[in-house]
């Protein structure tokens, strides 16, 4: 397991809130469109690198509910109408590296929480976890890079 601590992000992105075993159906759909309204979002920083990011425990701050399809931006200073901007703080996470079949992925996720419930880390779940796909493109087809951050204290 690796630790990764990165600096605040400034993202822009679809907001998805939805029942979670619609997640699988609704989230496509929100990349697809943020794929065709890219070129509307201002200061991107790397037009090719999608950002998901959630908070895993469910807690009263609705404003944290949901799942945001993001591209990471150096300012915010206009954010397309339909779209929201959401600011991860500097933290520290366990990282782990998807490669394969989408639908597999959860297998590399009971590995990186195994690996963090050995370590000295704890999870922080009421903070923002991270899916970032370095090389994003809609056609995905079976097999995907994906790389996880769990953030950790």
């Amino acid at each position: 397991m690796k630790i990764i601590n990165k600096g605040e992000m400034k993202l822009v992105g679809i907001r998805v809130v939805c029942e979670g075993s619609d997640y699988q159906i609704e989230i496509p759909k929100a990349v697809e469109q943020l794929k065709r309204r890219k070129g509307e979002i201002p200061y991107l920083i790397d037009r090719s690198k999608l950002v998901g990011a959630f908070v895993v425990e469910e807690n009263s701050n609705k404003e944290d509910d949901g799942y945001w399809a993001c591209l990471q931006v150096s300012e915010f200073d206009q954010v397309p109408k339909g779209m929201t901007r959401l600011t991860i703080p500097a933290q520290s996470y366990a990282y782990a590296k998807h490669s394969g079949p989408v639908k597999v992925i959860f297998n590399t996720y009971e590995k990186l929480l195994s690996e963090i419930e050995a370590s000295e880390y704890t999870r922080h779940l009421n903070a923002w976890h991270l899916e970032v796909y370095p090389h994003w493109t809609l056609e995905t087809g079976e097999n995907m890079t994906i790389e996880l951050y769990d953030t950790v204290r």
